[in-house]
């Protein structure tokens, strides 16, 4: 299937320009018809990425988290389903997603069900997306399943939100600490070394010397760091890209780093409750559930982890078993799970693991911001400590000698 811009005339004589997908030209004669518009010309975009152009706008996820509650709306109210979709298509703003949901629109119309529909746009659908909509269907419950899918992607937002307050402080600290050592080394030290030179003074202390050497670096030879900073991370990409284990490794550091990597952990394992909580609820079976879940959580580390629990469960050991024996929870945690599967209540249980994750990590975010102030604090002091014994010490023992 192919992406095709169109121009056509709808029925008032105005002329709609857009993209859509199309096995071919008839197909998109076809399918531009049953959006009640005449086809004038077309021709085939370039680059596409799961039915959207390379240069198409995307599809965020507040967008997608409206689409989910306009259908939930519609169906819960009694609407057919494909007419809910067309009030949907003919209402959103954003043409990227107006075209995926006519394509939808006319795959159902051709035999397809909604979640065989979903698959063909998986850079907009993710797994999760499509198999709770398959769930949904297969229960009944569509509006259900699509209320819980927006409230989720509602969810990942401030999931996302933590995660970049979680960085920018440190970022910040970081920025102020090189744009200090900056001006400190390319303003404020050579006039002071050129003072020292007029004084006569000859033979400098060796933290002196390193802080001359420092700011010669910086003022003539910045552009080394800056190639060194940016080989280190292409070679990093590559290297997860290209050494086997290499992308583990990275993801196994990323929540063992100190003070954030607790924050990424708790975020993690937050993700992970509220998406298997999500499945199992909607009737997804454990295993995969579980197996989704995995592949939702973009960590290797934590998801061999969670290829042990899968085994456990397949070979009969029980859920809460499986769990412990991974060493991914805690106690408590472990002891809701076990609650949740005596009770039946495994989806609820999970959905209570999620808010004691989410808690744990605002605390622990809070925490993080908290311990690194000081560290920030205290390397500008450091910075400036060394500057002023540098400079000041050897200018008043000249002086004093002077005197």
């Amino acid at each position: 299937m192919a992406t095709f811009k169109y121009q056509a005339i709808n029925q008032n004589g105005q002329v709609i320009r857009g993209r859509i997908d199309a096995n071919n030209r008839q197909d998109l004669e076809r399918r531009v018809g049953r959006l009640g518009l005449s086809l004038i010309s077309a021709n085939e975009a370039g680059s596409r990425f799961g039915g959207l152009s390379l240069f198409q706008k995307s599809v965020t996820r507040d967008e997608l988290a409206q689409f989910c509650f306009y259908v939930e709306r519609l169906v819960n109210g009694g609407v057919p389903l494909l007419e809910g979709l067309s009030d949907v298509r003919d209402s959103v703003a954003n043409p990227a997603l107006r075209n995926i949901v006519g394509v939808i629109i006319q795959d159902i119309e051709q035999g397809s069900t909604m979640s065989q529909a979903l698959k063909q746009h998986p850079k907009c659908f993710d797994e999760v997306f499509i198999s709770l909509v398959e769930a949904g269907e297969q229960s009944g419950e569509l509006d259900t399943v699509l209320r819980n899918i927006g409230e989720n992607i509602k969810w990942q937002d401030e999931i996302i939100k933590k995660t970049k307050k979680s960085l920018r402080y440190p970022m910040f600290g970081l920025a102020v600490i090189l744009l200090a050592t900056w001006s400190l080394m390319t303003f404020v030290v050579p006039g002071m070394v050129r003072i020292l030179k007029s004084l006569g003074r000859e033979e400098l202390p060796f933290y002196t010397e390193w802080l001359i050497a420092t700011s010669d670096f910086f003022a003539e030879q910045w552009y080394y760091a800056m190639g060194i900073a940016v080989g280190i991370y292409v070679i990093t990409i590559v290297a997860m890209k290209t050494i086997p284990g290499a992308d583990y490794f990275m993801d196994k550091m990323s929540i063992r780093v100190p003070i954030f990597g607790t924050v990424f952990e708790k975020l993690l394992m937050s993700r992970f409750a509220n998406v298997f909580g999500l499945l199992y609820g909607a009737g997804v079976s454990v295993i995969d559930g579980l197996k989704i879940a995995r592949g939702a959580l973009g960590n290797k580390f934590v998801a061999k982890g969670l290829d042990g629990v899968i085994d456990r469960i397949s070979n009969g050991t029980s859920l809460s078993d499986s769990f412990r024996e991974s060493g991914l929870f805690p106690p408590l945690v472990l002891r809701m799970i076990r609650l949740g599967e005596t009770t039946g209540g495994v989806d609820q249980a999970m959905l209570q693991i999620k808010g004691y994750y989410d808690r744990d990590a605002n605390e622990a975010i809070d925490t993080a911001q908290g311990a690194i102030q000081p560290i920030i604090m205290l390397a500008l002091a450091v910075l400036l400590c060394w500057v002023i014994v540098a400079v000041y010490g050897p200018l008043y023992d000249t002086l004093s000698k002077v005197g």
